[in-house]
């Protein structure tokens, strides 16, 4: 009959053995903090959480993430799909960066590639120099854009957009202070508490400003606009084809022309020291004129100041 000896898994050092594995279970954990995804295909499936403090993804590389993924930096310059939830402090995107999930990150977004928001997205400082497409919510504080930004959503900035490039609203759009060097074209639905453009401004839907609107550029409106100071500077045009409606007033110094399918309303003083022509419906309580005031439409004024 043989004899079977009993031998422990651990044996004597068994504890050693564990701390052993406990460190470098830690050391693996560190190092795994910060990824460098080069030329690969990785997917996170749902249901699984992970956090890391940077990925790297690059060189023709795709990750996909179903699940939450929580990080400190981010930076893409191959493709990436988030279906679920992404948190970050700050994105670089230089490659294609598609979100139908939920996306925040707590500082800033830099995009000089494609970005497409297809679901929530939000971000202190948003800076595109690529192609943002927003399809569906977002928010941020200060949006700069000096390439391509196409608004189908609801796009809400509780500070600032400054447009150097081609800005296009197409569905909502809400900022307090909004300042145009590029090409501005709103087509639907616009809020604003200041506007101040300097290139081309052209409004087919709805203009609400609580304050004012400064023209040094070309301001084009076919749609309605409603502010209580409007202003058109000197070598500024200014063109109305809609409904155009200042609560206080409106100075020209350049070249104002109120076609025969606009309508001028609610203003109580027009100041023009430009080239004022009015070819549709004029209604103001007060008129100064020091320039050149044309009428072959309909003025209706309370007083009229012609120097």
């Amino acid at each position: 009959m043989k004899n079977f000896k009993q031998h422990k898994i651990l044996g004597s050092n068994g504890p050693v053995i564990l701390l052993v594995l406990f460190f470098l279970i830690q050391i693996l954990e560190t190092q795994a903090q910060q990824i460098s995804n080069n030329g690969t295909y990785i997917s996170i499936t749902t249901s699984t959480f992970i956090g890391l403090d940077s990925i790297t993804n690059y060189n023709s590389a795709t990750l996909v993430n179903n699940g939450t993924l929580t990080i400190n930096k981010f930076n893409n310059s191959a493709a990436v799909e988030n279906n679920e939830i992404l948190a970050t402090t700050t994105i670089n995107n230089s490659g294609t960066f598609d979100n139908t999930g939920t996306l925040t990150a707590s500082n800033s977004v830099t995009n000089a590639g494609t970005f497409t928001n297809d679901e929530s997205f939000s971000a202190p400082t948003v800076t595109n120099s690529g192609i943002f497409t927003n399809n569906k919510t977002f928010s941020a504080t200060d949006v700069v854009n000096t390439l391509t930004f196409d608004n189908t959503g609801t796009l809400t900035a509780s500070n600032s957009v400054t447009n150097a490039g081609t800005f296009t609203n197409d569905e909502s759009f809400s900022a307090p202070t909004v300042t145009n060097s590029g090409i501005f074209t709103n087509n639907k639905t616009f809020s604003a508490t200041d506007v101040v453009n300097t290139l081309t401004f052209g409004n087919t839907g709805t203009l609400n400003t609580s304050n004012s609107v400064t023209n040094a550029g070309t301001f084009t409106n076919a749609g309605g606009f409603n502010a209580a100071d409007l202003e058109n500077t000197a070598t500024s045009t200014f063109d109305n084809r809609g409904t155009l409606n200042t609560s206080n007033s409106v100075t020209n110094a350049g070249t104002f022309t109120n076609e025969n399918t606009g309508t001028l309303t609610g203003i109580n003083t027009v100041t023009n020291s430009g080239t004022f022509t009015n070819e549709g419906d004029f209604n103001a309580v007060d008129v100064e004129n020091t320039e050149t005031l044309e009428n072959t439409g309909t003025l209706n004024v309370t007083t009229m100041n012609n120097e």
